[in-house]
């Protein structure tokens, strides 16, 4: 060993001294930060809050509210136990997210408040689901006293009075009042205490500023809402159907008078459809009247837009297609509600087979006509399901529409429409 230390040179013994004190002072600086790491802990290393995107819920707005509630929590926990007092993106956060200007209704709720009369009461259930964001299931009679009857109020639709005499119209239907609550009932369980046994129609949103407005106003979109439910949201697709007005009176209970009020109070589009039949002849037209009535008439083609210019053809007026003025929304818990609804129609409310007291809605059978998309879609239906008339619209032209029909044919698989009809090709 003193060989081999007299062996090496002064330059690298003097590094080697330089080297352990360089290692002996990043020790002690070293010991140093960890213990001042130890008292204080650094904000760096702090959890960083977590950052919800503002439409998640899956479309549940009392479930989007309590999750941004409980971040809105945590980010103040947070903030307090690093600097003691909340900053300003802190208050951010834990401001409650505003409510939402519209009400989601179901058509088939809207049916059957209509249907039973009870418009009145099902307008304040709606405006309690829409008070109730957090989800609780109840408001508090007093909150509803406030925010509904007093004048001041932004949704105040009527005087202390009333409500109470709507609280108790509406009570085991709508609600049920116990220690100063009004306890909600679920949608599942109104729709059976209102004779709804299925959910068929798309949801739409209604705004609160028209809930509030005059009872004839509410009953005028509530009845408006079924026709928005059969407007086909896709782009390009075909305008609504027709339908009559006889037909929608066995659903809704309106009265056609009424139904005409109503859709110039909402402001529901109508529009005129026509369908055009055979060449026109004395005994054909005769025999058009005696089925038709008062709806067919000649129509002179002027143009030749149905074959030879200047000839004249058999007509008729159809029912008339609605567009309603609401937005369709999602309708992605329909089927949980179709399955609530069978569960209590087959075992009752309490689950004791107990019979329902609204009795249920007149069953319709509409007559052997369908509205179909196009040619091909009529010849299947003509043969699939026997109906009389199979009609599909032509490129809308104007504030009508034509329709063409495919009547009293059944064909066979190897037949096309255009072998069916001479003049199809022309149309």
């Amino acid at each position: 060993m003193l060989v081999q230390a007299r062996d090496i040179s002064p330059e690298l013994l003097a590094a080697q001294q330089h080297l352990v004190k360089l290692r002996q002072t990043h020790q002690l600086s070293h010991k140093k930060e960890t213990a001042v790491s130890a008292k204080r802990p650094s904000s760096s290393h702090a959890p960083e809050p977590l950052c919800l995107p503002a439409h998640l819920g899956w479309h549940s707005q009392p479930f989007s509210v309590l999750q941004q509630t409980a971040v809105s929590h945590q980010v103040h926990e947070i903030e307090v136990e690093r600097d003691g007092l909340p900053t300003r993106q802190t208050s951010q956060v834990q401001s409650v997210a505003p409510a939402p200007n519209t009400i989601q209704l179901y058509p088939d709720i809207a049916l059957g408040m209509l249907r039973t009369e009870s418009e009145a009461a099902g307008r304040i259930w709606l405006l309690l689901r829409h008070l109730d964001q957090s989800g609780r299931g109840w408001v508090a009679v007093s909150e509803a006293r406030t925010r509904l009857t007093k004048k001041q109020s932004a949704i105040r639709v009527c005087g202390w009075r009333q409500l109470r005499n709507l609280l108790a119209a509406g009570e085991g239907v709508f609600w049920s009042r116990q220690n100063g609550r009004i306890w909600l009932r679920a949608l599942p369980k109104v729709a059976v205490s209102l004779g709804v046994q299925h959910f068929s129609s798309k949801p739409i949103a209604l705004p609160v500023s028209i809930v509030t407005q005059r009872i004839g106003t509410v009953r005028a979109h509530f009845y408006a809402s079924f026709h928005s439910s059969r407007t086909n949201p896709k782009p390009g697709a075909t305008q609504m159907k027709p339908i009559a007005r006889s037909t929608i009176q066995k659903i809704t209970h309106v009265h056609p008078r009424i139904q005409r009020l109503y859709e110039k109070t909402a402001r529901v589009q109508p529009q005129r459809n026509f369908s055009v039949g055979t060449a026109y002849t004395p005994d054909g037209a005769q025999s058009e009247i005696w089925q038709r009535g008062s709806a067919v008439f000649k129509l002179t083609d002027k143009n030749g837009r149905f074959g030879t210019p200047g000839k004249s053809y058999l007509a008729w007026q159809l029912p008339n297609s609605y567009a309603g003025p609401h937005r369709i929304q999602t309708s992605n818990q329909q089927k949980r509600i179709n399955r609530a609804l069978t569960d209590l129609m087959l075992q009752g409310t309490t689950g004791n087979s107990q019979c329902t007291s609204i009795t249920e809605p007149e069953q319709f059978v509409e007559c052997g006509v369908r509205y179909c998309e196009n040619g091909r879609f009529a010849a299947q239906t003509i043969q699939r399901n026997q109906v009389e008339t199979a009609y599909w619209p032509e490129i809308k032209q104007g504030n009508a529409r034509i329709w063409h029909s495919l009547s009293g044919i059944v064909c066979s698989r190897k037949t096309r429409p255009e072998k069916m009809i001479p003049h199809f090709r022309d149309l």
